[in-house]
Parts: structure tokens; sequence; C-alpha cells
């Protein structure tokens, strides 16, 4: 999961470099083709991003039906990219002094059908992301608001081409350059424990090495209702007749309400 975040990002950062070579540049040649080298590591960005939503959610990229396919579309795809100078199929670039000089870029039919499977495939992935949290019942509303925080730049794609001060680009890279880095500093603790809660049906409390409780999945919340809200406190006050030597290999049996059943 780590190395699909960090191709993530690597991707993004192309991406965003491919653009910024495009407003610095001189030359209209080196213009469109820094352009065109943004836009192919878009098209990785999004594969990237699907590999780790999927690598992740416990779903094997390596073994996907059609993956050979998938792989063909995208390399036909990136081939239609590098050689738009001579169709024109993609985009049409001209000079303009409005808002300021500039190479404008004008999308034409075929980005935009690739850009709404693009999004298609991106929204995939962001289903994959929130039904492992919500499934794991696991306090996951920090990467639900950076999941989000992802999508927002979106808006700007779609009127930058219908604004005068706004350039007609892909203005993704931000928010999924915010997102990895969040998710590989800040929250990858939480991010690791969803992962590891959603492998098993099994109730799975998370401890710290103090023994207060750091997370828990849903299995373990309707086990024990007890949890609810109980992040932050110690393990053996919430529940205190599961108190145990945690450093030793304790088998305990929980009488699940009058039932014959014991865990």
């Amino acid at each position: 999961t780590r190395e699909g975040l960090v191709g993530l990002l690597l991707a993004v950062t192309a991406w965003a470099g491919g653009y910024v070579g495009y407003l610095l540049v001189p030359g209209e040649r080196l213009k469109v083709a820094f352009y065109i080298a943004g836009f192919v590591a878009a098209l990785l960005a999004v594969g990237a991003w699907l590999y780790f939503c999927a690598a992740y959610t416990g779903r094997s990229p390596r073994r996907a039906p059609h993956r050979w396919a998938v792989a063909g579309v995208f390399f036909a795809t990136s081939a239609l990219k590098v050689t738009n100078p001579l169709h024109n199929l993609y985009f049409t670039a001209a000079w303009t002094t409005e808002p300021f000089p500039h190479l404008a870029i004008r999308h034409e039919l075929l980005y935009w059908v690739v850009l709404g499977v693009s999004y298609a495939i991106v929204a995939v992935g962001f289903y994959m992301l929130l039904e492992q949290f919500y499934y794991t019942g696991a306090d996951s509303r920090p990467l639900v608001v950076l999941a989000g925080m992802t999508a927002v730049p979106t808006v700007a794609t779609l009127v930058g081409g219908e604004l005068p001060w706004l350039l007609p680009l892909l203005y993704e890279p931000p928010g999924v350059a915010l997102f990895a880095l969040g998710t590989l500093f800040v929250y990858f603790r939480r991010f690791e424990a969803i992962q590891f809660a959603a492998e098993s049906d099994d109730a799975a409390v998370f401890l710290d090495q103090a023994g207060r409780i750091r997370d828990y999945n849903r299995a373990a919340r309707l086990l024990f209702p007890s949890l609810e809200g109980s992040v932050g406190k110690p393990f053996d006050t919430v529940l205190p007749h599961l108190a145990i030597d945690r450093g030793g290999d304790d088998v305990i049996e929980v009488d699940l309400g009058g039932s014959d059943d014991l865990r």
C-alpha cells in the first residue's frame, strides 16, 4: 500500500511538472511537449490511483481479469496523446494575449471523452475506499475528508475553459498530492489499521503502547457496544472483564448475552 501511494505521488509530481514546464519554457514546440508529458503523466496517475485503491482494499491488481487489455488501452491512449501534433484530436494550440500572453490550449472531443472515462475510473477507486472505511467501522473521518479534498480541484478543471482568467488545465495534482502526503505522513497508522481490520470479519481492537484504545472495527463495536466513543481511553476501563496481561498469550472466553456460544 505504501508503495502504491509513493507511485501515485510520483505520477502526480510528473503531471504537475509537465504543466509547470508548459507555462515556463519558451517556444511553442517545447510548451506543447511539456503539456503532452503532463497529459500522459495524468493518465498514469489515474492508473496508479486505481492500483492503490484495489491493493488497499484487498483486490489484487495483478490478478485482475483483462489486466493486459487495460494495459493495452493505456498505451494506445498514451500514443494518441503523444501524436496529437499530427492529428489534433486531443487539443489545438494558438498564441493569445488574454488574460496574459501565453500558448492557449483548446480541448477537442477526444480530450473530454478520455476525461470522462478517467473520472469514472477515479470514482470506482473512491467507492472502494469509502466501502472499506464504512465496513471496518473504525474512525475514518479524517481520511474521508482527505479523500473529499482530492476531488475539489475537479471543479476548476471542468470550468477552466469557460472562465477567461482560468487556464484550461487539469487542476487535480494538488488534491491528489494532499491525499498521498496526508495518508503517508499524518494518518498512515489509522490508514494501516483500517486496512488490517478489514482483512478479517473477526472483532479487532487496536491499542497503543500505553494500553489505550487507538481504534476498533465494526465487528468489535457490535460485539462490545461500550467501545462506542472509546478511542483514547484505557482498554482496562472500557472493557474491564477483558483485562489481561498484554505481554502474555492468554486466551479468554466471552459469554455473548446468555447464548451458548463462548468466544
